[in-house]
């Protein structure tokens, strides 16, 4: 029975992403969702107290995501740059392997201005950011990188590319290149702000 319920959160969470990336936020509805699960509306009710829970839950799934990247990098690299850049390029593999999930993304502003949920969205991108820009100072205090950016300036940077990036491909309905193309954007940028060894 437990598994049951588990299951059927899952399946329900996995609809909201997919009518959200198909149709819009403002389409996640408990009408829609039902219908995509080929249930009746009060069913919903037994799994999630309504939209603003099935949301959170969806950002949750985002949190989780990230702290296994930072984890990640963090064991498997010692340069901050490398760190940061690390964690950049997963969240692109991330974004290339789970498009529905991507659009969530172009959704931020959205859900900032919902009340209920709003300090969490607050939040996981302001840990985002802290955990990027702290990688980007200590890499300019340690002369692994160039000052010519300031951290916040290079989290925009890196972070801007990924988002207009994302919304080109939805735009043009492509999924072609999305992560070869960002890898190779990534990698320019972060050449241009290296700091060379000398020979």
């Amino acid at each position: 029975m437990e598994k049951n319920y588990i299951d059927k959160r899952d399946r329900i969470i996995s609809s909201a992403i997919q009518i959200i990336s198909e149709r819009g936020m403002s389409s996640l509805t408990i009408r829609n969702l039902a219908r995509q699960e080929h249930m009746p509306e009060e069913a919903i009710y037994r799994y999630f107290a309504g939209i603003d829970e099935i949301l959170l839950e969806i950002l949750m799934v985002q949190t989780k995501f990230d702290d296994s990247m930072i984890a990640t990098v963090e064991a498997r690299y010692t340069s901050h740059l490398d760190k940061a850049v690390g964690f950049i390029k997963l969240l692109v593999s991330y974004y290339s392997g789970y498009p529905e999930l991507a659009a969530v993304s172009l959704h931020y502003e959205e859900l900032l201005h919902n009340i209920n949920i709003r300090d969490y969205v607050a939040g996981f991108i302001v840990k985002r950011k802290e955990y990027l820009c702290n990688e980007f100072a200590s890499a300019i205090a340690e002369n692994e990188i160039m000052d010519t950016f300031k951290p916040d300036e290079l989290f925009n940077l890196y972070l801007g590319n990924i988002l207009v990036e994302m919304l080109s491909r939805r735009i043009m309905n492509s999924e072609n290149a999305f992560e070869d193309h960002l890898f190779s954007v990534i990698d320019k940028i972060t050449n241009m702000i290296r700091i060379k060894s000398p020979m």
